[in-house]
């Protein structure tokens, strides 16, 4: 008996309160549910009287306790309206949920399509801004390699113009012709040319 009480007190505690349902369901689903709540007090009460009459003839084998009345335990508990009342709540949610995923998607594409044209101008802004970033990169780099030819040039002339001097203490500065020539390779190379005499 005991068992049987338990599992059907579970049972109506996990059947849903009114004030979860959505407002418009709530006021029939709760008279639905009392009614239910009614037939479960009385299945309990007869639950309990039977326990009573075994339990007092249990005491005393010769005693006869008035016998309980069970006739609602053999009747069926319609449970039809409320669960029809929890799969309307359930469809009504489910519907709320995709119009809201559906009114999200419409702003969603509403700001995107409103900020459109300036997402498209930081686009350009920022291709200009690369390309602008490899025109410098490129002219930094010719820069860097004019330098180095400009140092190697001097570095050179200064070579061949101590080379000159020298040159010039040995066979003297008037039968001496030094001359500073590029080559296919774009470096250069001085020539130096002894002067005949005339």
């Amino acid at each position: 008996m005991q068992l049987a009480r338990s599992a059907l007190s579970n049972w109506f505690n996990g059947i849903p309160d009114a004030n979860d349902l959505c407002s418009e369901l709530r006021d029939g689903y709760a008279v639905h549910r009392q009614a239910v709540d009614d037939q479960v007090v009385l299945r309990v009460k007869a639950f309990d009287d039977i326990e009573n009459a075994l339990r007092a003839k249990t005491d005393d084998p010769a005693a006869t306790p008035q016998a309980p009345d069970w006739a609602m335990l053999e009747a069926s508990l319609s449970v039809a309206p409320l669960r029809q009342a929890v799969e309307e709540h359930n469809k009504q949610a489910d519907d709320h949920t995709i119009v809201k995923e559906g009114r999200y998607e419409t702003v969603l594409s509403y700001i995107i399509g409103s900020r459109s044209e300036a997402f498209r101008n930081l686009e350009a802004q920022a291709k200009a801004a690369q390309a602008e970033a490899k025109a410098a990169s490129d002219g930094a780099d010719l820069a860097e390699r004019t330098l180095a030819t400009v140092r190697q040039q001097h570095s050179l002339i200064v070579r061949w113009a101590t080379l000159t001097n020298d040159l010039a203490r040995v066979y003297g500065k008037d039968h001496l012709s030094v001359g500073v020539t590029a080559t296919a390779s774009h470096t250069y190379a001085a020539v130096a040319t002894p002067l005949l005499p005339t």
